[in-house]
């Protein structure tokens, strides 16, 4: 319950910020915790909702970019001759979902190729995704990363599925494939949600300092504040993706908000460090 309750004042009470100078380090830290486990919770679950439900999610991105295909016995029958390369407009959807991007992943070339044949080479500029007889396979760079997995072990110990918005739907909320997914998506959004956070804190702690008025005041105190004043960016970015907006203008947006809700902040700092010193003063 406090955590709601600071999370509260540190929007919207300047005179908080003079109260944080007073916090225990870890209580900072759990702060900055709690903040960061919302901000992912309440991402991969509207990110999840929206790929299942939305019509640009992953059911229909699938269908639309390998429409007659199936997998039958763990091997995949696509009922096309191959090699074969799906038209950008049908493909690029897919990428765009596989990644949580929709409509925010563009590009003048198709990253998903289909080669069935028993000589597959896969001779294709990284990064891309090629399906294969039997498996997928991942090369993001020649050098760093590049992978692959059986339909088999991909889908779970499913040997057939075909590439339909309704058995993809079934196939990502089944009670087998649903804790892994989600699971993945948490980890992955959490250390996404983290760099941002803690890249921000940083960023307005250093501008306050760089842009100081009283010379005197430490870098620690505007790393404090930094701390808190960030909970905006935080709602900010939890917001975008429950209304499932696809903004890439929104950390500029909101990094802006929370450096004014700094500024209040740091301006009570001072005012309150003021009336500290005519108190000392006056004894």
């Amino acid at each position: 319950m406090n955590f709601f309750y600071e999370l509260h004042r540190s929007v919207v009470d300047p005179q908080f910020y003079a109260e944080v100078l007073t916090f225990k380090r870890s209580k900072v830290a759990w702060y900055v915790f709690l903040l960061l486990l919302l901000t992912s919770f309440v991402t991969v679950i509207a990110q999840w909702w929206h790929q299942i439900e939305s019509g640009d999610g992953i059911p229909n991105a699938v269908e639309l970019a390998l429409s007659g295909m199936e997998i039958k016995d763990g091997l995949l029958d696509p009922h096309v001759q191959t090699p074969f390369v799906p038209s950008l407009q049908s493909s690029w959807p897919l990428m765009s979902a596989v990644f949580f991007q929709n409509g925010m992943i563009q590009a003048t070339d198709t990253l998903l190729f289909i080669d069935t044949s028993a000589s597959q080479t896969f001779n294709l500029n990284a990064p891309y995704f090629a399906l294969g007889k039997d498996r997928i396979h991942f090369n993001y760079d020649d050098k760093y990363f590049k992978a692959s997995i059986s339909y088999v072990k991909l889908l779970n110990g499913k040997k057939d599925l075909k590439f339909t918005a309704s058995e993809i739907r079934g196939l990502l909320t089944s009670p087998s494939f649903l804790p892994t997914i989600i699971i993945s998506m948490y980890a992955t959004t959490l250390f996404q949600s983290g760099l941002t956070i803690f890249f921000s804190i940083i960023f307005l702690a250093v501008a306050a300092y760089i842009f100081r008025i009283d010379r005197l005041t430490g870098f620690n105190v505007f790393l404090r504040a930094s701390t808190f004043a960030i909970t905006p960016m935080a709602l900010g970015l939890m917001l975008i993706e429950v209304a499932g907006v696809h903004a890439i203008w929104g950390w500029h947006l909101l990094i802006f908000i929370s450096t004014i809700v700094l500024f209040r902040g740091v301006m009570a700092i001072g005012k309150a460090s003021s009336v500290k010193e005519s108190e000392k003063d006056n004894v």
